[in-house]
């Protein structure tokens, strides 16, 4: 959870302006510190 929100704050400048409507999360095991995590958006 601390990676989603990490990531969330990547994206909060442009919540002001609604750029960003909602932000998704899918939780399916543990983050390690090697991990790369892809993040895409529409």
């Amino acid at each position: 959870m601390l990676t989603l929100a990490t990531m969330g704050l990547l994206f909060s400048p442009y919540l002001e302006h609604g750029y960003v409507k909602e932000l998704k999360a899918h939780f399916s095991g543990m983050v390690f510190l090697s991990d790369e995590l892809p993040i895409s958006g529409l």
